[in-house]
């Protein structure tokens, strides 16, 4: 959520089948995006890798964050309320205040701003819907200008993990998180 800046219910509910690694474009369809269009969410480098590294921890499964629950184990992708629970339970390791997984989307929207990335740019790579008669007539599809936006971001993303910073929390595998029922 952090490094695409989509929506908590889009990344949790992600199946392997939506990314093109090839061409670095992840594909949310019509019926899983809030406003009904499909949506193409270009992939930075950091985003890839950690692609990459969820592959590693869940297998070949077919959602990118499968759950844990020993009904389904693997077969469903996570749960929004399975992940918000994950989160409580790990506040005290995460050293932040309380937020939800929606507050990532809204920190890699206002950090992308901050970094001079344009608002319709960010507003495209949140897929927003613009209540703009300009909208009507603008069929541009914004794919560069959402790379370059998300790659911007992956790269600031990238280099505060590299500082080593006492105000950055290391994620451990999805193996330390505790199953939910």
């Amino acid at each position: 959520m952090l490094v695409t800046a989509q929506r908590p219910g889009e990344v949790v509910g992600a199946a392997r089948s939506e990314f093109d690694l090839e061409n670095k474009v992840w594909t949310i369809p019509a019926e899983r995006s809030k406003n009904g269009s499909p949506h193409a969410v270009p992939l930075s480098p950091l985003a890839i890798t950690l692609l990459a590294h969820l592959r590693r921890c869940t297998g070949e499964t077919q959602f990118i964050i499968p759950t844990r629950c020993w009904r389904h184990l693997g077969a469903v992708p996570l749960t929004i309320r399975a992940l918000s629970q994950a989160i409580r339970d790990n506040e005290a390791h995460f050293g932040l205040a309380h937020f939800t997984p929606h507050d990532l989307r809204r920190t890699a929207a206002s950090r992308m701003t901050a970094l001079g990335v344009p608002r319709l740019h960010v507003e495209k790579i949140l897929n927003h819907t613009i209540d703009d008669v300009a909208e009507i007539y603008d069929r541009h599809d914004y794919a560069e200008e959402k790379r370059a936006g998300l790659e911007k971001w992956g790269t600031a993303v990238g280099r505060i993990l590299k500082t080593g910073s006492s105000n950055v929390v290391q994620l451990h595998p999805a193996s330390s998180l505790r199953s939910v029922r």
